[in-house]
């Protein structure tokens, strides 16, 4: 075989072979993708970065970024949310109950900190 003609059964070969592995000619449709079951969990609002809250989600352990101006009235750093995950994530509301116990529990330790350390400096004097 030439040289020219190897090239062009090679170049045929691997244009038969991207042509059969492209995912239009696949089982499975790419464009139309089944929706994400919809869900719900909390996030807390963590810091402001470049007129976007940083929201914290715990339980996927990850962060969102969504703009400060569709969050709910009241949003502030440390407050909870109800977030509704599907196909699009929405900061749902403020979650009033679990802001409240969270600050409780923040206050708890912090204040038990404070008593910690104060003890420990009358030790030392």
């Amino acid at each position: 075989m030439k040289l020219p003609t190897l090239f062009y059964w090679t170049t045929l070969l691997l244009l038969f072979l991207l042509l059969i592995t492209h995912p239009l000619f696949s089982k499975e449709d790419p464009i139309i993708e089944e929706p994400e079951e919809e869900r719900q969990v909390t996030g807390v609002f963590d810091r402001v970065e470049n007129e976007y809250a940083v929201i914290l989600i715990e339980e996927q352990q990850t962060e969102i970024l969504t703009p400060l101006t569709i969050l709910p009235p009241g949003s502030k750093a440390g407050v909870l949310f109800t977030i509704r995950i599907g196909d699009f994530t929405e900061v749902v509301e403020i979650d009033e109950t679990a802001t409240e116990k969270a600050e409780e529990t923040t206050s708890t330790l912090m204040l038990r900190l404070k008593e910690k350390a104060y003890k420990k400096e009358k030790r030392n004097n």
